[in-house]
């Protein structure tokens, strides 16, 4: 499998899967309990500053951190991005278009709406797509790079509206 098709597959396994990561987090913080480890970053949006916390159980041990303020700042900036589905021959089908807006705190806006991510993880070394940072927001999952990648823009993820519409070729 060529390695747009794997990454396709990739992200469509994870708009899947993001709801099922979503109600386990709901629920070990409904019982009180967190293996997260919270920051705070100082900065937020306005005055008010975002505590994050990266939820490492939902990925290889070690490969992921909770990003420090100076780091999550690499990743701010406005993204247009295309939206769409993937279709049974794994084949983008551009739907759409939106603006992303990570903010130098992690604080998403997702076409004009607010959302606190409840997750926020960096990988831990840079790999083939520079360092990632991973959000948790609403019901999506977004990826932002510090590189662009050829097909894949440097932000992408599904949609913190429904979890399921894709989001892709990102840029600034």
């Amino acid at each position: 499998m060529s390695v747009p098709k794997f990454r396709r597959l990739t992200l469509a396994v994870r708009a899947a899967s993001n709801g099922i990561l979503v109600c386990a987090a709901a629920l070990l913080g409904a019982c009180g309990g967190s293996s997260d480890d919270p920051a705070t970053d100082g900065g937020g949006t306005g005055t008010t500053p975002l505590t994050l916390s990266c939820n490492t159980a939902a990925y290889q041990a070690g490969s992921v951190v909770l990003p420090r303020a100076d780091q999550l700042a690499v990743y701010a900036g406005t993204f247009q991005v295309t939206e769409g589905h993937y279709d049974a021959a794994y084949n983008f089908v551009a739907s759409g278009s939106g603006t992303l807006v990570i903010a130098p705190s992690g604080a998403v806006t997702y076409q004009g709406t607010a959302y606190t991510p409840s997750s926020a993880c960096m990988d831990a070394a840079v790999g083939p797509y520079g360092q990632l940072l991973y959000l948790l927001a609403g019901q999506g999952q977004l990826e932002i790079a510090t590189a662009p990648q050829a097909g894949l823009g440097q932000a992408w993820g599904s949609s913190p509206v429904d979890g399921t519409t894709i989001l892709t070729n990102g840029t600034k």
